[in-house]
């Protein structure tokens, strides 16, 4: 009976999931029914073990293991860990179509901090497509990383690419739990870290109109055999997929609906992916992990705790003058522990609300005739930096650089 009700639960979610794939994107439904989705099967009221300090440290068998799975699946023509399909056929299962050279294995930090880079060339064989994968491992904090990037080298247009996934991969894990955080909507529980089993049917995962609303790309796979974290470049509209297999659990990460053919000279790449692996059923000590590997290898080498004060949310509607005398209005104390002042959407002209503006990159004259600078200037009097939010990934229809875009054609990549 318990197997029979886990069987339903997962078709429910299955189905949910579907239904999300094929609701109207950018949309309230589509966020409700993804939620809705990972509620079937999840679970938010956990604690995880206490770990001591010492045991979060990576382990030599955590770096071994990285190291099999990055030489098998990266250094390696045979089984690659991503794919592509070109016309109607794709990399993984159509090898000989493709000539594939792995290059040697650079000193550490040549390329990233601390890590050693490999660069693994492609050439399709029927056309003048090239690939070249730089694929990167971090042995001290059992990481790897890898992004694809393709070229039409050739004189003509090339083949349909599709199906374009920077991670198309197995992982020998065993039966899986599942940790995922919602995205931010916003609501009250925004980010809440959600656990789950991973199910035999397909579970999708995606932004909302490029933004991650639903789900974080942060994926935490804890297995009987091993965990491992996986992220996935999160620009625009990512997309990940998860199943459980009888051996482990399948993963696919992409650029969602990328459908192209390229002409020459035209490149693309693929959403960075990283996976960092641990051992134990604890899947705090991947998130760690993780965590440390972004700190010490990720994050810019300068860079510094900063403290932001929320000035305005694209629902303002106070002009520059209001903006400035509220800044006398602020706590001291908090003002001392301030390094910036943030200014959301909504700062230029716009209808309706601040998402039918995002194409109206000048201030809005009616509330700011002399532009944003008197008020930077009385940010910078009181010691304080400006930060603007702007969105250059997307355009509507009407806005200035919309009209703008429309005497260039290859401004604008239209959704049909």
């Amino acid at each position: 009976m318990l197997l029979k009700i886990k069987s339903l639960l997962c078709l429910l979610q299955a189905i949910l999931m579907a239904v999300s794939h094929f609701s109207v994107y950018d949309s309230n439904f589509k966020k409700w029914t993804d939620r809705a989705s990972l509620s079937v099967t999840g679970v938010e009221d956990f604690c995880f073990e206490p770990i001591p300090a010492g045991a979060l440290a990576v382990t030599e068998a955590e770096k071994a293991r990285c190291r099999a799975w990055f030489d098998a699946h990266l250094r390696s023509a045979s089984d690659p860990a991503y794919n592509v399909t070109v016309g109607f056929k794709s990399l993984k299962k159509n090898l000989s179509d493709w000539e594939m050279t792995v290059g040697p294995e650079s000193e550490a930090g040549a390329y990233h901090r601390g890590g050693r880079t490999t660069v693994i060339t492609l050439a399709h064989k029927k056309s003048g497509l090239r690939g070249r994968v730089e694929a990167t491992i971090y042995e001290d904090f059992a990481t790897c990383e890898w992004t694809v990037h393709l070229e039409n080298a050739g004189a003509s247009r090339s083949p349909v690419v599709r199906n374009f996934c920077g991670a198309d991969m197995a992982l020998d894990c065993g039966k899986a739990d599942l940790y995922v955080s919602k995205g931010s909507s916003p609501a009250a529980d925004d980010f809440t870290l959600v656990k789950t089993a991973v199910s035999p049917t397909r579970m999708s995962f995606n932004a909302n109109g490029g933004r991650s609303e639903s789900f974080l790309p942060y994926f935490n796979l804890s297995g009987k055999r091993f965990g491992a974290v996986m992220a996935v470049g999160w620009t625009g509209q990512w997309y990940a997929s998860l199943r459980q297999t009888v051996g482990g659990v399948r993963a696919e990460a992409k650029q969602e609906f990328f459908k192209a053919a390229l002409e020459p000279g035209e490149r693309v790449r693929s959403p960075l992916t990283s996976l960092s692996f641990y051992e134990g059923g604890n899947a705090l000590k991947g998130f760690e992990t993780f965590r440390a590997w972004e700190k010490a290898c990720v994050c810019p080498a300068n860079a510094k705790p900063m403290k932001g004060y929320v000035i305005a949310n694209e629902f303002s509607k106070k002009t520059c003058d209001e903006f400035i005398s509220h800044l006398d209005t602020v706590d001291p104390a908090v003002m001392a522990a301030t390094d910036y002042f943030w200014m959301d959407a909504g700062w230029y002209r716009y209808q309706e609300g601040w998402h039918d503006g995002v194409g109206n990159w000048t201030p809005d004259p009616a509330r700011f005739p002399d532009t944003l600078k008197p008020l930077s200037d009385a940010m910078a009097a009181r010691g304080k930096r400006f930060l603007l939010w702007y969105e250059p990934e997307r355009v509507r229809e009407g806005t200035a650089l919309y009209n703008e875009a429309g005497k260039h054609a290859d401004w604008i990549v239209g959704i049909d």
